[in-house]
């Protein structure tokens, strides 16, 4: 039982780290880099994407399309693709997944009023496709 609990802040250290959600565009594609997320470390049953809200995903999509930037973006559909990071045993960070998770038209992003609006669109499909990774 002793290991057990001098164990566990040692675990608990490994997935607080700060890990951030990356959303580079390049040559149409979205590429979101993410940790995989992790159940139950902050709560009962609770899923964490590292130090980033799930929704950080939408609003900086809908920024770099609505935003100073997206003035010039809007030449045909953009691929999203999806890379998981992971940390090995040895604290390097990798990438352990990757899977193109649909396509986005940036006329449609500019559609919307806001990105509260906006946000769910690209995430929910996040959530739904990253458990299968």
């Amino acid at each position: 039982m002793l290991s057990l609990i001098t164990s566990l802040p040692l675990s608990a250290q490994k997935y607080n780290r700060d890990i951030d959600v990356s959303i580079p565009i390049a040559q149409n594609n979205i590429y979101i880099t993410m940790p995989r997320p992790t159940v139950g470390i902050v709560g009962i049953n609770q899923v964490s994407y590292g130090n980033s809200p799930i929704t950080k995903i939408d609003d900086e999509i809908y920024e770099k399309f609505c935003g100073w930037g997206g003035l010039f973006r809007s030449d045909g559909l953009y691929t999203i693709i999806l890379k998981i990071k992971e940390q090995n045993e040895f604290g390097k960070m990798y990438i352990s997944a990757e899977k193109a998770i649909g396509t986005i038209d940036p006329d449609w992003v500019k559609k919307f009023e806001s990105k509260q609006y906006f946000r769910g669109k690209v995430s929910n499909i996040v959530m739904n496709v990253i458990w299968n990774m």
